[in-house]
Formats: C-alpha cells, sequence, structure tokens
C-alpha cells in the first residue's frame, strides 16, 4: 500500500493522499447560480458565496478566462467578509503566486485563520505540514489535532492519515485496530487508497483476522475505484489475485 499519496497544492507532490492543486480551496459553495453576470450582481450586494464563487471560476476557468487576479480578489473578499473556506483559499494564492507575490508566512496566516475558523480543507492541509514539516517545524501533536478535526468534519483524505499514523505508530502508539477503523471510514467514503488499505490489512492480518478472501473483494473494490497500486502493491495483488490481476 503506499504510504501516503497525498498532493500539496500545486507546489509539492509526494506519495499519498490529498487535496490536488485544482480543488485546494475546498470545491465550490452552492448559490442559485454559476453565471457569472449573476454571481457578479451577488458579490456586489454582499453575497459572500457568490464572491468565492466568483474566485473559484477565475481560478479553474468555469465559463469566464483563468484569470488569477481576480481570483485572488475575490476569495480575498470572501475572506473579508468571514466564509472559511476563503481563508484557505486565499492561502493558497499566497502560496502560489496567484494573483499576489508568494509569502509562505501569509500562506501559513490564511490556513491558520481558514483551520480556526472550522474550514475541514484547511485544517487537513495545516496538519499535512505538521506531519512533514513542510513550511513549518515538524509537530506530530499538532498534525493529529487537525487531521482530527477535519476527519470529524468527515473529510476522508484525513481520516485516512489518521489511519496512516496509527498503522505506523507515528506520533502515537501503534495500533491496528484504531488504524483499520480510520481506513474503513475513509473507504466507506469512496477513497481509493483507503480501500485498499482494508484489503492490505486482512492480507496482513494487521487488525484483523488474515481472510484472504475480504482481501481479494478490498483489493478489486480498489482498483475499480481507481487505485494505481506501487510495486509492494503489486507483489500482493499477485499474491490474492493471481493470474486475474495479471491480466
Amino acid at each position: 500500500m503506499k504510504t501516503k499519496n497525498r498532493t500539496i497544492p500545486a507546489l509539492i507532490i509526494t506519495a499519498v493522499v490529498i487535496v490536488n492543486s485544482l480543488t485546494a480551496c475546498g470545491g465550490q459553495s452552492s448559490t442559485d447560480s454559476q453565471d457569472p453576470e449573476v454571481l457578479e450582481q451577488k458579490a456586489d450586494q454582499g453575497d459572500i458565496d457568490a464572491m468565492y464563487d466568483l474566485g473559484y471560476n477565475y481560478l479553474m476557468g468555469n465559463g469566464v478566462e483563468i484569470d488569477y487576479d481576480k481570483a485572488y480578489e475575490y476569495f480575498n473578499k470572501a475572506a473579508d467578509n468571514g466564509k472559511a473556506q476563503a481563508y484557505g483559499a486565499v492561502g493558497y494564492c499566497y502560496q502560489n503566486g496567484l494573483g499576489v507575490e508568494t509569502d509562505l508566512d501569509k500562506m501559513l496566516e490564511y490556513y491558520q485563520k481558514g483551520a480556526d475558523a472550522g474550514d475541514k480543507t484547511a485544517q487537513h492541509d495545516l496538519g499535512y505540514f505538521y506531519e512533514t514539516g513542510i513550511y513549518v517545524e515538524q509537530d506530530l501533536d499538532q498534525a493529529l489535532k487537525y487531521y482530527q478535526l477535519s476527519s470529524d468534519q468527515d473529510y476522508p483524505e484525513s481520516t485516512f492519515n489518521l489511519g496512516f499514523m496509527y498503522y505506523r505508530g507515528y506520533g502515537v502508539e501503534q495500533d491496528y485496530g484504531k488504524a483499520i477503523e480510520c481506513y474503513r471510514r475513509a473507504a466507506d467514503q469512496g477513497l481509493p487508497v483507503a480501500i485498499f488499505a482494508v484489503g492490505d490489512c486482512y492480507y496482513l492480518g494487521n487488525g484483523v483476522e488474515k481472510d484472504i478472501k475480504q482481501a481479494k473483494k478490498w483489493y478489486k473494490k480498489a482498483l475499480k475505484a481507481g487505485y494505481e497500486p506501487d510495486e509492494e502493491d503489486k507483489s500482493h495483488l499477485s499474491d490474492v489475485l493471481g493470474e486475474e490481476w495479471m491480466n
């Protein structure tokens, strides 16, 4: 199983789970219309969801040409008006120099604001920063704290990462039972790496009784969900699925 196949918005790509560069801002809010003209009217009237959605659309090029200056402008307006998601989006802009000069201190400031305001994506990213020591001094207690906060809001990548830390005894006492509990929760939300991790637990007998039939079931489910195995994974798949996997 990949130890971690995560992505940190645009600047850093490492092995494990997470936020990709185009969804790092937490996705769009639900407004009545995504028409740019309607959103601009709503934004001018003080609708913070419309401000955020305009920023997202300009970032992604949804219905408009990509314009990072406008993306930053609208994200910043939404943040100034207290939209939790927008703090992380502004942090993302500072991280990658989109519409503003790259400033990692500002990036961390806004991710922290987002996490404090309850945004699960910002909480997840802070957890990853603290786990890996990227941008901040490594602090596994803080990593666990922010992953837990995010996981409590059903963010599957954070739930998986909590499981991984328990599985490896990383910052906590090793506990395969807690690990597979987290893996199952994230798997139930459709996260491919978590689905494979459940299969691995059955294959290895970690946290559950070894059960090759269950391992086969979960491995096949992970592959169907789009999981891309590494070399170690391929060895496990070959043992369990045999020619079925090779074909």
